[in-house]
């Protein structure tokens, strides 16, 4: 099963309105069963913090599982400084499989 892996980036001081918009946007976009989701992880320094999302999805399910994610991240759009990067990732037997070796 693919992976999408959700990168988000943003200035130490915002870091109550981000978790604040997280809160609002879980009960506003619950997490669909499609995805089966890692609890997300964080970590801070002197640029700012870095969070990550692992979702697995199902192949057929990708395409629904990206636009619940977009709908959820672009409630994060008018937090100045607040950045985001997916990106699908797939398991290693996946990729074993396409170059014949699985």
């Amino acid at each position: 099963m693919p992976y999408i892996i959700t990168y988000c980036w943003y200035p130490n001081h915002l870091a109550d309105k981000v978790a604040k918009r997280y809160l609002d946007g879980m009960q506003k976009y619950p997490i669909p069963d499609i995805i089966k989701r890692t609890p997300p992880g964080s970590a801070a320094d002197k640029d700012g913090i870095e969070s990550i999302i692992v979702d697995e999805v199902k192949p057929k399910n990708l395409g629904a599982a990206w636009e619940y994610l977009e709908k959820f991240l672009i409630e994060f759009r008018d937090i100045e400084g607040f950045r985001w990067h997916r990106k699908i990732y797939g398991t290693v037997v996946e990729v074993l499989k396409l170059v014949g070796m699985g």
